[in-house]
């Protein structure tokens, strides 16, 4: 303990996508954020010039990497601009962090541990795996229903 208070660190670098990822979900994002996520709390909250010009800017910043385009497709959402977002999710893909989903595995595995028969499987009934994974950052803000016109 006295270590930690006579010399305080700030987070690793690495850990910082999940604190962002928890302020954008409770409406807490901080300022120094990454332009992706400021782009997308900018959008939720109707600044659509500002969320476009962060959006834009994180592409800039690093076209290969997936969250810029996640971002700008977002802000393109939230804007009313299929055409955008579209565009944005195609460039997603093609750039080198495009998040797929794993392909099924060919053959079921079999638990090597004793299981009294009565218990069953162990996930409950009804329970299944994704198969496509929740787009960025939808799972953590609402995605917007409707255009206002």
């Amino acid at each position: 303990m006295i270590t930690i208070h006579n010399e305080p660190r700030p987070a690793p670098r690495d850990n910082m996508e999940n604190a962002w990822d928890l302020g954008l979900a409770l409406d807490t994002l901080p300022a120094d954020a990454d332009p992706a996520w400021r782009a997308v709390d900018a959008a939720r909250h109707r600044d659509h010039d500002t969320a476009r010009e962060l959006a834009e800017g994180s592409v800039t910043a690093a076209p290969y990497v997936a969250r810029g385009y996640q971002a700008l497709a977002a802000v393109a959402a939230f804007s009313c601009d299929p055409t955008t977002v579209e565009n944005a999710r195609r460039l997603e893909a093609l750039s080198l962090g495009a998040y797929e989903p794993l392909p099924p595995e060919p053959h079921v595995r079999r638990e090597f541990v004793y299981r009294e028969a009565s218990l069953g499987p162990t996930q409950p009934l009804g329970v299944e795996p994704l198969t496509e994974p929740e787009m960025w950052p939808w799972s953590l803000v609402p995605r917007p229903t409707a255009c206002d016109g």
